[in-house]
């Protein structure tokens, strides 16, 4: 692996006169990952026919193929990526493990990108816009997106598109919900709820990160039971998107910030970006509650006199942080990190966050891969009138057209760091090792780019 140079900055001026240029008749030329020239087909209506490379998930195996495209048309949008978000979520998809695709399927998340054309039906987004295709789509129209739960927006209900053909004919269609997304090509065709217009000369791995694993972060602390300033924090798993929570934390003012992680490098990129405390949860795990509960104990016992004493209900110390974020979920047995936590399958940390929780806490939980029927153990008693609150938001709850050109601007500031965390980027070729490296927890975040 190599740590690719970042692209050139581009000015939203360029993007513009760009699409300028492509409007008048001229055609704009740009170079894909094999040096060969694509053209930059903005503004033509010839979608249609366009060949460009994928990585496409076929049965139970995955390889690039040249593909032809298909005409876009309604809401769809046309990017050309520049880089594609990458997350332990599509190790499978990627590595061959993830199930049996039973129709070609371009795999892949987010990405970012320019747009080279759009449907007659798009609003919000022009050609040569430089965007975002988020993870999660936000309407602002649906009973959830109109109620402040952009996360649950119903335009992931938007049928799979076929976007384009194999060489013998096949449909191709993308991966992912709201009509796919298939972030692992050099271009991409998206239905226009999932489409951010950005105006940032920020390097595309850095905008790539916060697509899915900074936006999630950040959201799991920030939009469901934001602490209040002062407050502690434990955040289970210092991965990117536990990272990116961290920095949440320290936004929203948190006086401890905890994170539990069982690998040395990202305990000690936690307290680069803003944890106060790392614990090893492979160290004395038996006991890792108590150790929790202590660093976060008021001095003051005397409740009327603003402190905490003994809790009513169970006579024992309330003590506890006031969020508990969790982004551990579980290991994939079929790619185990090199240096593992005390529970592969994640159940562990998911029955500490409840034990650790004080009445009047909140825990947030975002992870997958748990086994089916699984079980952790809650008390009737806490369940039913333990004050403690349990919030479960699909992708954390993210507001995607809000938080993340919001982290774009934190991070144009220097309020929130990306560049530190992004370990490299590999070119499309080199995708099976992209993901392997994710899967070996070797690194924090790396992308797929193609520019």
């Amino acid at each position: 692996m190599s740590k690719e140079q970042p692209e050139s900055a581009i000015s939203r001026r360029s993007f513009l006169s760009a699409g300028v240029a492509a409007a008048s008749g001229a055609v704009a030329l740009t170079t894909n990952v094999s040096g060969q020239t694509v053209p930059s087909i903005g503004g033509s209506g010839k979608s249609a026919g366009l060949k460009y490379r994928a990585f496409v998930r076929h049965g139970t195996t995955g390889s690039i193929e040249l593909l032809t495209m298909r005409q876009i048309t309604g809401r769809q949008v046309l990017v050309r990526n520049q880089a594609a978000s990458c997350t332990y979520g599509d190790v499978g998809a990627v590595l061959g493990t993830g199930g049996n695709f039973n129709r070609p399927t371009i795999v892949g998340n987010g990405s970012v990108g320019i747009v080279e054309e759009v449907g007659p039906e798009v609003q919000a987004v022009r050609v040569g816009d430089r965007v975002i295709v988020a993870v999660t789509p936000q309407c602002g129209r649906c009973d959830y997106c109109l109620r402040g739960l952009a996360g649950l927006c119903q335009a992931v209900d938007v049928p799979l598109a076929e976007i384009a053909e194999t060489a013998d004919g096949t449909p191709v269609i993308q991966f992912g919900w709201a009509g796919g997304k298939g972030g692992l090509a050099e271009y991409t065709v998206v239905y226009e709820e999932l489409v951010i217009p950005v105006f940032t000369d920020l390097p595309p791995e850095q905008l790539a990160f916060l697509i899915f694993l900074g936006a999630h972060g950040y959201a799991s602390v920030a939009n469901n039971a934001p602490p209040t300033p002062g407050a502690d924090v434990v955040v289970f798993g210092a991965g990117p998107t536990g990272l990116s929570a961290i920095q949440a934390a320290r936004l929203h003012g948190a006086a401890r910030i905890i994170a539990v992680e069982p690998i040395p490098a990202r305990r000690e990129m936690a307290m680069k970006v803003g944890a106060t405390h790392v614990v090893d949860p492979n160290e004395d795990s038996a006991n890792l509650v108590e150790r929790l509960r202590a660093l976060c104990r008021i001095r003051n016992d005397r409740p009327l006199a603003g402190g905490r004493g003994l809790d009513p209900n169970f006579g024992t110390r309330s003590d506890g942080p006031s969020l508990i974020v969790e982004a551990v979920g579980a290991d994939s047995p079929d790619f185990p990190p090199k240096i593992a936590g005390p529970d592969p399958k994640g159940l562990l940390p998911l029955q500490q966050m409840w034990d650790l929780c004080p009445p009047g806490g909140h825990i947030m939980t975002q992870g997958t891969g748990y086994p089916r029927n699984s079980r952790i153990s809650v008390p009737a008693s806490e369940w039913a009138d333990g004050g403690k609150s349990k919030h479960s938001m699909n992708s954390s709850g993210v507001h995607s057209h809000h938080d993340i050109p919001l982290l774009i601007k934190m991070v144009e500031n220097k309020h929130y760091e990306v560049a530190s965390l992004i370990s490299g980027t590999y070119r499309l070729e080199h995708v099976k090792d992209c993901y392997q490296a994710i899967a070996d927890r070797s690194v924090i975040a790396v992308s797929v780019v193609f520019t």
